[in-house]
Parts: C-alpha cells; sequence; structure tokens
C-alpha cells in the first residue's frame, strides 16, 4: 500500500497534547522554550527525547515530513552549525597543498568500484584498530 502525504493537521491527531500544568517544565526549560530554543530530556543520563517550541517546530514540520516520505534532502539541510563553521573555514583556506591536489585529482578520477574498494579497505582498517584498543583498554 503506497505512503500517503500526511497534512500538519494529520500530525497533530497523531499527537498527545498535555497542558504546560501537566508538564510542569523548570522555569529554566519553560524560558528556553519561550525564547524558541529546545530542551534535551535525558533518561539515566542520556539524551532521551526533545521539545521544541511551537515555532521551530512548524519550521522543522515541512522537513520531518519529507523525510518520513523517504524523499532525498539537501545535505546542507542538515548540517549543524559546526559543519557550518568548518565549511566556511575550508572556504577561506586559499593555500592547497601540491600533495591535496593529487589526492583530489586521485579521488576525482576514481571509478564507483575502485571508490567502494577503497571505502572497503578503510572500514576495515579502522575495524582492527577499535579491536585492537578495546584489547588494549580492557
Amino acid at each position: 500500500m503506497p505512503a500517503t502525504k500526511q497534512s500538519s493537521s494529520d500530525r497533530l491527531d497523531q499527537s498527545v497534547s498535555i497542558t504546560a500544568e501537566e508538564m510542569r517544565l523548570p522555569g529554566e526549560a519553560r524560558g528556553k522554550l519561550e525564547q524558541g530554543g529546545h530542551v534535551v530530556v535525558t533518561k539515566y543520563g542520556k539524551p532521551h527525547a526533545a521539545l521544541l517550541s511551537w515555532e521551530t517546530f512548524a519550521l522543522l514540520g515541512p522537513m520531518l515530513e519529507l523525510i518520513e516520505a523517504g524523499a532525498v534532502v539537501p545535505p546542507e539541510a542538515l548540517m549543524t552549525e559546526d559543519d557550518v563553521t568548518l565549511l566556511n573555514e575550508l572556504a577561506r583556506d586559499e593555500h592547497v597543498a601540491p600533495s591535496e591536489e593529487a589526492l583530489i585529482a586521485a579521488l576525482l578520477a576514481e571509478t564507483p568500484e575502485q571508490e567502494r574498494q577503497r571505502m572497503a579497505r578503510i572500514s576495515t582498517s579502522s575495524k582492527k584498530a577499535s579491536k585492537k584498543g578495546t584489547k588494549g583498554g580492557a
């Protein structure tokens, strides 16, 4: 059966609504949400859930619908703040070493099969290094 597109109202119908009083958020969390921020809920010291302001949820809703529908999302839309910072730093890097140019040329010249083989070698070597680190740390 093909997937049907959910509207925002359908999405809300599948949600559970509670009042702010039922949630009993600490003042700091309420303030963060009112400022358009987000709150991370932890369980046993690990992130468990996230609370978003309604405005933030409304902005992210269309992106969530695209992802759930299996659409291809541009990588730029999924970049973190650190990713954007790194991208900007790389754009300002005007000096390219000859070894970097050679590596870029070699990677661009690879056939898809050569790329798969290279990635498999990297994966195998990182698994081996991970096992060595586990044995040495035990």
